[in-house]
């Protein structure tokens, strides 16, 4: 079973303490002034954002205190008048989520997918308003259809392992230690280029290499493979430039113009496509690299360490370069990244907390809470102002960044189970449920997540041995809502408004290492 290591509690007056820094007001002068308490200061930070059309920055400067005072005035004072202004207009009390009908219906169906003999899905995105194409622990690239159920699989980039290949030490490495190497891997991300004409995968067979196929036919494009070992993440800059980041603790640069100028009848001889190196290279962490999200309104992308650190790099400069950095609170297993493209907001994810950065001032603006009992945050997603939060016990929550609480609802409005398993699981998933309840001590009508499924497990000597009679729960470790299908284009404010209730979906498998299993559903 994977050990999950205890990570060290902090008082209050610790915890405050590790929020003290220099935050950046976004003044017209651009002066910078030190607030003692930055988290709590986050209401009154991100009010013109979340409300545009009532806020004026220059009213904000006005209710701002004189700056010679500024560090010995209590916070309250100055986010009071804000959320007095917010409560007059709205007509709502500020302790509730404020409208959350607007943002996220109140009820989701789970309708889950058979995804017997797969294990542990990855990484996923939304193909098209129908498709979502996932990868698995088992190197499998997988095409859902959200309305049949029916799966499809996508053949794998052929590669030539014949030749020998150089490391990033000088080494040789021959086809045979691919190939052995290539028994631990998996497809641990996918995206999908702002045009839609391309799709890199990150992984899969060898560790090292990113296959990148051609939209909608799944052709064969290139390989790239300068990685020396697994690719965790990757992002498209736009539609022939993909950055990635590794196990390695390199972050490289890709440029595929030439590939995708080329007529299709000529990208390569059969029966291999291009293999390409890289054009930048950077080693800016001492740790893996784990995730990276890239911002197309800033042109600015984060990338996520195993070293407690985060790095902001701008990918306007030539060179692509770290402009600043951010050191975590909370270090154990950072493992994902969230962007709210918006309001120009990442999260980051760890064993028992989810840490929101605002890249302008380089600093955490707030800390709260998972709901996974040190289980580990396994993937985030922003919709509008709401934080999805993916588990290592299967639960998916929502927090309402407005309000800065997780959405509660009652037991009796939870949503229905819509799936072609037998009933054993729905009887399964709703004593979950109630045990969840109590254990966070809850009143039982009152819930704050939602349980995934039971999901399938592969019931084989290892289960048998070790885990027979345990409650074995699929970990979350990967969420996309259907509106990202634009994330790689401009999209209006407006078309932001109008774009309302989108459909997720979320896949994972056991968190136990040597189990095997997976889970996919989709919640509308």
């Amino acid at each position: 079973m994977l050990e999950l290591a205890e990570e060290n509690s902090h008082t209050d007056s610790e915890l405050e303490s590790l929020t003290e820094t220099n935050w950046k007001y976004p003044t017209s002068s651009q002066s910078q002034h030190k607030i003692k308490n930055p988290a709590k200061m986050f209401s009154y930070l991100r009010a013109r954002e979340f409300f545009p059309d009532i806020m004026d920055i220059d009213e904000l400067e006005d209710q701002r205190p004189d700056e010679s005072t500024i560090e010995e005035t209590n916070t309250e004072q100055v986010i009071n008048p804000i959320r007095a202004r917010i409560k007059t207009l709205t007509d709502a009390p500020t302790d509730i989520p404020l409208q959350l009908s607007r943002a996220l219906p109140r009820i989701r169906m789970e309708h889950e997918f058979q995804m017997k003999s797969y294990d542990k899905i990855f990484a996923s995105a939304w193909l098209t308003s129908t498709q979502v194409v996932v990868g698995t622990k088992c190197n499998r690239l997988l095409i859902i259809d959200t309305q049949t159920g029916k799966t499809r699989e996508i053949p794998p980039v052929p590669i030539n392992l014949s030749s020998a290949h150089t490391t990033h030490n000088g080494d040789v490495r021959s086809a045979h230690a691919y190939q052995v190497t290539s028994n631990c891997c998996g497809i641990h991300s996918i995206a999908i280029n702002p045009s839609r004409t391309l799709i890199a995968v990150g992984a899969g067979k060898p560790t090292e290499f990113i296959q990148v196929y051609r939209l909608p036919s799944f052709e064969p494009c290139a390989i790239l493979s300068d990685h020396s070992d697994m690719v965790f993440t990757v992002a498209w800059l736009n539609d022939h430039t993909l950055v990635s980041g590794s196990r390695d603790t390199s972050v490289k640069v890709w440029d595929l113009k030439s590939v995708v100028e080329t007529d299709e009848g000529r990208l390569f001889a059969a029966p291999y496509p291009p293999t390409l190196s890289h054009c930048i290279n950077r080693k800016e962490h001492r740790g893996k690299v784990r995730d990276l999200r890239y911002n197309t309104k800033t042109r600015q992308f984060m990338t996520l360490s195993t070293d407690g650190y985060t790095k902001l790099w701008d990918a306007s400069r030539a060179d692509v370069d770290v402009i600043s950095e951010v050191r975590l609170q909370h270090t154990n297993e950072t493992v994902c990244l969230g962007l709210d493209m918006v309001h120009n907001l990442f999260s980051v994810g760890s064993q028992a907390h989810v840490s929101l950065v605002d890249p302008r001032s380089a600093s955490i603006v707030h800390v709260l809470d998972s709901l996974d009992d040190g289980w580990g945050v396994r993937s985030l997603a922003f919709h509008h102002e709401i934080l999805t939060v993916g588990g290592g016990l299967g639960r998916i929550s929502f927090y309402d960044l407005r309000a800065q609480q997780y959405i509660s609802w009652e037991e009796s409005l939870s949503s229905p189970i819509m799936s072609t398993q037998p009933s054993p699981v729905r009887r399964y998933r709703d004593r979950l449920n109630r045990e969840n309840s109590r254990s966070m001590n809850l009143d039982e009508k009152q819930r704050l997540f939602q349980q995934t499924s039971g999901g399938w497990l592969k019931q084989d000597d290892v289960y048998i041995s070790h885990f027979q009679g345990i409650d074995v729960r699929n970990a979350v470790y990967t969420l996309s809502y259907e509106e990202e299908l634009g994330f790689g284009c401009q999209l209006s404010d407006s078309s932001w408004k109008r774009s309302i209730g989108g459909r997720l979906f979320a896949a994972g498998g056991p968190l136990q290492l040597n189990l095997t299993g997976s889970y996919a559903a989709l919640w509308a």
